[in-house]
């Protein structure tokens, strides 16, 4: 799934379903496993809302540590203007730990 939070969130508020289909390619490999005298045309996944609220939940959490963490290493920090005073090895470090070790970034 490549949808970003804002596609996730508005999943949420509609109530419905979210349903992914199988790809062609595996729809079509395991058709050879249906019942004899069977035809498999279509296949689809359906992802519980909680599910999604629960992922929305994750990514703002680990948004907000990375954002945390950040102000803590630069509390004078207090605008834009001086986002170049902070280091990159402190962003990627803080990055790491919040945002790629959270299974978030499809490599």
């Amino acid at each position: 799934m490549r949808e970003g939070i804002g596609a996730l969130e508005t999943w949420v508020k509609s109530g419905d379903k979210l349903i992914i289909p199988w790809p062609t390619e595996f729809v079509a490999e395991v058709q050879s496993r249906v019942i004899e005298s069977m035809n498999l045309i279509s296949a689809w996944k359906i992802i519980p809302l909680a599910t999604i609220t629960q992922i929305i939940d994750s990514i703002t959490n680990n948004l907000l540590e990375f954002i945390i963490d950040i102000r803590k290493k630069y509390p004078n920090i207090k605008d834009e203007n001086e986002y170049h005073n902070i280091k990159r090895k402190d962003v990627d470090s803080s990055f790491n730990n919040y945002i790629s070790s959270s299974n978030f970034i499809e490599e």
